[in-house]
C-alpha cells in the first residue's frame, strides 16, 4: 500500500513539473557590486529580488550567470529539483558540468532563477561561454532544458 501511495505522487508531482518550460535564457557575467541593494546595506543579508539565485561557489558573487525565466514557479516540488549546467568556454573542447540544487522555499515563489558559475569555477570575465546547456531535473525525470544555438553544432 506504502508503494503504490509513494508511486501515485511521484507521478502527481511529475505531472505537475512537466507543465514548466523555460521560456528565455540568456548569460552574463557579473560583478558583486551588481548584486548589492541598500537592504544589504542596513541588513547585511542579500536580497535578490525577484529572482532565485543559486551559486556554484556560495560565497563568491563574481562570474557568469544564466538567466532563466520559467513559465510557472517550481512551488512545493522546488525541493527535489535540480539544475544541470553544462558549459563549454572558449578554452575548453569538452563540457563542464555544473549541478545546481534547489533548496529552500524562496525558489519555489519564483519563476526567475539565475544560476551563476562564480569564483574558481568561473575566474577570467574575459572567459567566454561558446556553447551551453540547461536542464530541469526531478529525480532523474528532465522537466525542462534550454540550450544555445552552437550547443548542437558538431
Amino acid at each position: 500500500m506504502n508503494r503504490l501511495l509513494l508511486f501515485c505522487a511521484s507521478f502527481v508531482i511529475t505531472l505537475s513539473l512537466q507543465a514548466i518550460t523555460i521560456k528565455d535564457a540568456y548569460t552574463r557575467h557579473m560583478e558583486t557590486e551588481q548584486f548589492q541593494r541598500v537592504s544589504e546595506f542596513f541588513t547585511g543579508d542579500e536580497n535578490s529580488g525577484s529572482a532565485a539565485i543559486l551559486r556554484s561557489q556560495e560565497s563568491e558573487r563574481n562570474g557568469l550567470y544564466f538567466h532563466l525565466q520559467l513559465s510557472e514557479k517550481l512551488g512545493d516540488s522546488a525541493a527535489k529539483s535540480t539544475f544541470v549546467l553544462e558549459v563549454i568556454n572558449s578554452e575548453a573542447l569538452k563540457p563542464a558540468e555544473y549541478t545546481f540544487t534547489a533548496e529552500g522555499s524562496s525558489l519555489a515563489k519564483k519563476k526567475r532563477i539565475v544560476l551563476g558559475l562564480t569564483g574558481a569555477d568561473w575566474p577570467d570575465p574575459e572567459l567566454k561561454a561558446m556553447a551551453w546547456r540547461v536542464r530541469l531535473l526531478s529525480g532523474d525525470t528532465e522537466i525542462a532544458s534550454w540550450k544555445s544555438f552552437l550547443w548542437e553544432m558538431p
